[in-house]
């Protein structure tokens, strides 16, 4: 469900009219997103409908509050980047406990056969992670640098090799959540609960798939390492990325679900 919530944001990383064109249609793509992983009904797709809307408009305070943070920290700075993971971390969690409790209403009404089919879907999502991560490693990470900074020089090269276990490590636990969650929530189907204990465990299942998350400060670590071996150009190319995204915050602010 995190990569859910995430695929939107990569979606930032595209040309301008492309952004404005996604944030346009947030709500739309968020929709297909759930709908490609969670089997739903013609009724159900349509009340889905609406309450993304609704989520993408009450979103807009914790957003604004995140253009706040952004304009208050230089981020390319030890205190800006010991303040980011964790401010970021907690905006997030903000959006993710509301996105997940509308979609636990959904997953706890699910029939078996709608059950079948979207763990069938996990599974295959699965098998890609696994099969991805064997044949992408260290030249994936290098073009995420890339996306942030621009070019890559040799050294910095070297420090993502030399890192590129705790990013193989952070990828696998996240990975590991997200199997032992599906896997509480195919023992939740099994007990044959109320609909409404059922949405509660479903909420309980993701708190605790959330908590389970303990590499932010091996993050903040690596990005302290980083920040000396940043060139001129990369800091611009980094500074013009984030207020590249700060306008298109603005401009998802002043869009009408």
């Amino acid at each position: 469900m995190k990569y859910i919530l995430n695929n939107f944001l990569f979606l930032l990383l595209f040309g301008c009219g492309v952004k404005r064109l996604a944030v346009d249609h947030a709500d739309d793509i968020l929709r297909y997103q759930v709908t490609r992983r969670i089997p739903l009904y013609s009724n159900q797709k349509k009340r889905l409908e609406e309450d993304l809307k609704k989520f993408f408009n009450n979103s807009k305070t914790t957003v604004s509050y995140v253009l706040l943070e952004l304009d208050k920290m230089e981020l390319l700075s030890p205190e800006g980047i010991d303040q980011l993971y964790p401010k970021m971390e907690r905006f997030y969690l903000i959006l993710a406990e509301d996105f997940f409790k509308l979609i636990a209403a959904y997953l706890a009404e699910l029939d078996t056969k709608q059950q079948k089919e979207m763990f069938e879907e996990l599974d295959d999502e699965n098998r890609d992670f696994l099969k991805k991560e064997k044949e992408n490693g260290i030249n994936e990470i290098e073009d995420n640098f890339k996306k942030f900074f621009g070019d890559i020089n040799d050294d910095q090269k070297q420090l993502l090799r030399k890192n590129n276990a705790y990013f193989s490590e952070r990828r696998r636990l996240r990975h590991d959540r997200k199997v032992t969650f599906q896997k509480n929530l195919k023992s939740l189907y099994l007990q044959n609960l109320a609909t409404s204990s059922k949405e509660k465990g479903i909420q309980e299942e993701f708190k605790k798939y959330q908590s389970d998350s303990t590499m932010g400060s091996r993050s903040i670590e690596f990005l302290r390492e980083l920040l000396p071996t940043l060139s001129k150009q990369q800091k611009e190319h980094f500074r013009h990325h984030v207020k590249d995204f700060k306008a298109l915050l603005k401009y998802y602010l002043s869009v009408d679900y």
